[in-house]
């Protein structure tokens, strides 16, 4: 696949999930529940955007294995959740079994360098992906430094965001 064939990583939630009323439902571990149901049955939705839906580490514990079976996932977009280090060591465990990964979007999640720790190991089972976004995470220069020596490893990637990380 090449990245034209790619929507952006903004873009796209599925009609039926753009609901208002599942998105309320989603701040409470029960909506959380239900929706992880449901998304795991969307075998081939791309992209997936769960941008600004509140998700954090004890969503992401219910979610991650759901995003983990949709083995043709290419794009993800969780930008905005506040997911922290916690919730970025539960989905990366589970996206490193996706071999058509092409975009993760982790803009805006509090990740800092002890969650960079748990991301950069992970990270580089993620072998096909293109474009990420760490932008403002408050990973700050000790964080880059963890990170920098596993980013090189990934050999496809084409756009790497790390602004905002002061």
């Amino acid at each position: 696949h090449n990245t034209q064939q790619i929507k952006p990583y903004r873009q796209a939630t599925p009609t039926h999930l753009k609901q208002p009323n599942i998105w309320k439902k989603f701040k409470k571990p029960a909506g959380v529940q239900i929706f992880a149901s449901e998304i795991g049955k969307l075998t081939l939705i791309q992209p997936l955007n769960l941008s600004n839906k509140f998700i954090k580490p004890e969503s992401a514990q219910i979610l991650a294995p759901e995003i983990g079976r949709l083995t043709q996932l290419q794009v993800l977009n969780l930008e905005g959740n506040n997911i922290g280090p916690e919730g970025v060591q539960i989905l990366l465990q589970k996206l490193g079994k996706l071999t058509q990964f092409q975009v993760l979007n982790l803009g805006n999640n509090s990740i800092k360098p002890e969650g960079v720790q748990i991301l950069a190991p992970e990270i580089v089972k993620l072998t096909q992906l293109q474009h990420l976004n760490l932008g403002n995470n408050f990973i700050k220069p000790e964080g880059v430094q963890i990170l920098a020596p596993e980013i090189v490893k990934l050999t496809q990637l084409q756009h790497l965001n790390l602004e905002g990380n002061n």
